[in-house]
């Protein structure tokens, strides 16, 4: 079975992006900071080299065979200009799906999967 890891910067307080974000302003104002611990743009790809740690843990994420993401986020973020890291992206959604781009794969279920409806408790199963 493929084991599933959830990766992303957020605040102590529960926050992944600053207030007002929004298609113009994907990480909200003064969302950067959460991004601090990978330091500067250092190339073209993967963008961060940061040390220690960081490093660790960005190579980490950079290791992932698909990136998994909600469809506000998808646009909010520019769709990563067409490319995360070059793996599969999903963005599961209940309404349109992007329109295909050349160069990027995203595939859009429309439809939970079987696997993610709730179960039903024993008493009431027939």
């Amino acid at each position: 079975m493929t084991k599933s890891v959830l990766s992303m910067s957020m605040s102590l307080d529960g926050f992944i992006t600053g207030p007002d974000d929004g298609p113009d302003n994907g990480l909200g104002t003064g969302g950067n900071r959460l991004h601090e611990w990978l330091g500067e743009p250092v190339s073209e790809f993967p963008h961060f080299d940061p040390p220690g740690l960081s490093g660790r843990v960005f190579a980490e994420l950079m290791a992932t065979g698909a990136v998994v993401v909600g469809r506000k986020t998808f646009d909010y973020a520019g769709h990563w200009g067409g490319d995360h890291h070059g793996v599969p992206i999903f963005v599961p959604t209940r309404g349109t799906p992007p329109a295909p781009q050349s160069g990027w794969s995203t595939t859009c279920p429309t439809r939970r999967p079987r696997c993610a409806r709730p179960r039903q408790p024993q008493s009431t199963r027939t």
